[in-house]
């Protein structure tokens, strides 16, 4: 049996939340009720993209969703332009870690 999810289940942590908005608002400060409203639209996207992400899995006969699934994804629901950025961090992170391994 499948369960309903409330969506404050789901929210993302809130001082993650806070730290976005101060970074792209300048340091402007904004109502609690806003910062509830990015918080929910950041909740409602991550969902959006990782349903839409699995999709590309399911159809690719794949049961674990990718990085190449989330690209598609974007192109999906009409961000492909964040792509390059995130093949760029994700490769960045890569080198990372191997830099780190022993």
């Amino acid at each position: 049996m499948t369960r309903t999810v409330a969506i404050q289940e789901l929210e993302l942590p809130r001082n993650a939340i806070v730290k976005l908005i101060k970074n792209s608002t300048e340091g402007k400060l904004l109502q609690k009720d806003a910062k509830t409203a990015v918080s929910r639209a950041a909740t409602y996207f991550v969902s959006y993209l990782t349903a839409t992400a699995q999709e590309q899995a399911t159809a690719a006969g794949q049961k674990t969703v990718g990085a190449n699934h989330l690209y598609t994804a974007l192109e999906d629901i009409g961000w492909s332009e964040w792509i390059p950025l995130l093949r760029s961090q994700l490769e960045g992170k890569r080198m990372f870690i191997l830099n780190l391994s022993p």
